[in-house]
């Protein structure tokens, strides 16, 4: 006898991941599930002992199970017990967008002469009393949810991030321009539940990721009328699912007035993540100064992009404790209102303007980019040897593989990435590993479990207080900056011994 069941179920796949792999539970909350025992347990396997009843009459196996918490499945197989043999796997899936629980059961009663007599009617009565424990773990699942209180939009940076995503290898071998059109036409999605977020307060909340199936380069084509249109939709998919703010990451970030022409056209409050990248930026650019011993207050920060949202604000906080700054954008017209305002503000600082980036890599010790340009900007072979570069940009500004020719001569480091407190899962391959989150993310988580729901970093209105405000609400709840990184690795210490050895022999006039 074979069963395959299968019922969609409205919560987190991890949320119910969780709820399965404690059947000794199922007593407390499914009818026909009279007792389970653990006789054996460790991390991938366990050896259960069940007593359900099918129809009023009682039935008992030994069960070894082995656990696959990567692919959230259960494999099944009775030891000994009622069953001439009982076989299957108890699995959780995404469906169109939706949790779906299946169950998968291959069961020998081990009485040949009238399995044909009574095949029928013990099916339906099997088939009935185990879609109803699947309608138990569902209500239970569902009632015992955290509320979703916050969404995040998405979109893939390149081929390679979708397909170690959806798991298709094949899409890498496709051409650009044929995937770009087939992206073009399909509508944005929830691709996953974002669970385990807990603040130290206590406080937890449940999240989504809802992605929005465009290129970089779409993003920016036709000035954004695509992108905007798309951004949109997905906004609205969030809107659907009751949650309290949406967050827009990379490009989603950037269209439409940063985020205000979205804002216009939904009813949830709407939030670009910027203050709180621009905070992990500065934390991430402090933290790789005192990993090679230099000292902040002596340095010259050079900032491509400089009039840009985060480019602007990051000038505006440094100023005060840099030795100089390098400021950097192709509108000079800008560069010489920011150049007036940071003179102001600290009178006697260093600022030099230059619409020439060779001019600011020469000439800096430290790196800060921030641009909407989709491609790279910055070769690591033509910086100084011991300079620190915090790349803000998605997709990044400086090239990966001249990074790796460098050979550990500078410091780079993709900047805002942060740890959120918790076991955050997001259940999605974005980039990042387990428990990590982009800056622009934890904006949106660290206002939901605030109860901030507003468009707290949209359009124009970046301010250093604004900055200054997320940043501690931040700190208080626990969300802390990660470890440097840099294409999807730590940086190696062996990199940052190279880099110190660099700005020691600088320090000392010996610098080659």
């Amino acid at each position: 006898m074979k069963l395959s069941l299968r019922i969609p179920i409205r919560t987190a796949k991890q949320r119910l991941w969780e709820v399965i792999l404690y059947p000794e539970r199922f007593p407390s909350f499914v009818p026909d599930v009279r007792d389970v025992s653990v006789l054996q347990r460790t991390d991938l396997a366990a050896l259960l002992q069940w007593r359900i009843t099918i129809e009023g009459v009682p039935v008992q196996w030994t069960e070894q199970c082995r656990y696959d918490p990567q692919n959230a499945r259960i494999m099944f197989h009775a030891t000994r017990g009622d069953f001439a043999s009982y076989d299957g796997f108890l699995s959780i899936v995404h469906a169109g967008g939706k949790v779906e629980l299946q169950m998968e059961i291959d069961i020998d009663w081990g009485l040949p002469s009238f399995q044909k007599v009574i095949s029928q009617v013990v099916e339906a009565k099997v088939r009935r009393s185990f879609m109803g424990m699947l309608v138990a773990i569902k209500r239970y699942a569902e009632k015992t949810s955290v509320k979703r209180n916050y969404a995040f939009v998405i979109h893939p940076l390149d081929l390679d991030l979708i397909s170690i995503a959806f798991n298709e290898p094949n899409i890498t071998s496709k051409r650009v321009d044929l995937m770009s059109k087939a992206f073009e036409w399909l509508p944005p999605f929830k691709c996953s539940d974002i669970t385990g977020l807990k603040a130290f307060n206590g406080k937890e909340t449940d999240g989504a990721l809802i992605y929005c199936p465009l290129l970089p380069e779409q993003m920016v084509a036709n000035n954004g009328e695509i992108a905007l249109k798309r951004t949109i939709e997905a906004v609205k998919v969030a809107e659907s699912l009751g949650v309290g703010i949406v967050g827009l990451g990379a490009y989603a970030a950037q269209i439409g007035r940063k985020g205000v022409m979205v804002s216009e056209a939904v009813s949830v409050p709407v939030t670009t993540g910027t203050s709180y990248t621009i905070v992990t930026a500065i934390n991430g650019v402090e933290r790789a100064c005192e990993l090679v011993g230099l000292d902040l207050k002596g340095v010259r920060v050079g900032i491509v992009g400089a009039t840009g949202g985060i480019g602007n604000i990051c000038a505006e906080l440094l100023a005060g404790k840099v030795g100089g700054l390098v400021l950097n954008a192709r509108n000079r017209t800008r560069l010489t209102e920011l150049e007036s305002r940071l003179a102001e503000k600290v009178p006697g600082l260093e600022i030099t303007q230059t619409t020439e980036l060779d001019w600011l890599i020469a000439n800096s010790d430290v790196i800060i980019t921030s641009t909407n340009t989709p491609s790279a900007l910055i070769d690591a072979r033509s910086l100084n040897p011991g300079t620190i570069v915090c790349d803000v940009s998605r997709p990044r500004n400086v090239s990966p593989e001249s990074v790796r020719e460098a050979r550990g001569a500078v410091l780079v480091f993709d900047g805002g990435i942060v740890k959120p407190p918790g076991t955050v899962d997001f259940d999605f391959y974005f980039g990042l590993p387990p428990g990590i989150a982009y800056a622009c993310m934890a904006e949106t988580m660290i206002l939901a479990l605030s109860e901030r729901y507003e468009g707290f970093s949209i359009g124009g209105n970046l301010t250093p207080e604004k900055a200054h405000e997320i940043g501690r609400l931040g700190d208080a709840l626990g969300f802390r900056l990660s470890e440097l990184r840099w294409c999807e690795q730590e940086v190696s210490k062996e990199t940052i011994e190279i880099v110190r050895e660099h700005v020691r022999r600088r320090s000392i006039g010996t610098w080659v």
